[in-house]
């Protein structure tokens, strides 16, 4: 079997025998995850093992399910890639939340996040193939109660906005680099 690659990474930089290593950069995590399509507009991911501050996490095996919505020609049998997205938003909020918190030793009785997304998929459907997409938009709202003053809470959202990889990921961007192999 011919196989080409586009100067494809297929195995995550940190595994790769002498590849640039999380455990030599205090302070990083290396996540990594693989998906199979399934049919359809479905497909399943699979967590594999994660370098979080040096240590090797064996959180391997998590799956996680997606399909697109049937107005989007997927059967909905699944999340949609963009609400697990949000998901993933929400718990990385939610988890920052918690931090500061208890950075602030402030108790929290309640902490709920409401996401909404607004999503240009014009390209998606085939609609528009030339010009720039719209302005893709991530509300939220964070509804908590708890033992901490109104200046405690704004100090802990602040906390949030500042330290949540996931807000900054979507806020401001990171790097995608992307590569394909054809076997």
């Amino acid at each position: 079997m011919d196989t080409y690659t586009n100067k494809a990474v297929p195995v995550p930089m940190h595994l790769q025998p002498g590849g640039c290593s999380a455990e030599q950069a205090p302070g990083q995590a290396v996540f990594s995850v693989s998906t199979c399509w399934q049919g359809g507009l479905k497909s399943e991911t699979v967590c594999h093992a994660s370098v979080v501050n040096g240590q090797t996490l064996h959180g391997e095996g998590h799956r996680l399910y997606s399909d697109e919505p049937e107005l989007l020609g997927g059967s909905g049998s699944a999340p949609g890639p963009q609400e697990l997205l949000l998901a993933a938003f929400n718990a990385c909020l939610t988890a920052s939340y918690v931090m500061a918190a208890q950075a602030e030793k402030v108790h929290l009785d309640r902490l709920k996040i409401m996401t909404s997304g607004t999503l240009d998929v014009n390209r998606f459907l085939g609609l528009e193939i030339t010009g720039t997409p719209g302005r893709e938009i991530v509300r939220y709202v964070i509804t908590v109660s708890g033992s901490g003053s109104v200046s405690q809470f704004e100090k802990i959202h602040q906390s949030v906005i500042a330290t949540s990889p996931n807000r900054w990921i979507i806020g401001e961007g990171m790097l995608i680099e992307g590569d394909q192999v054809i076997t």
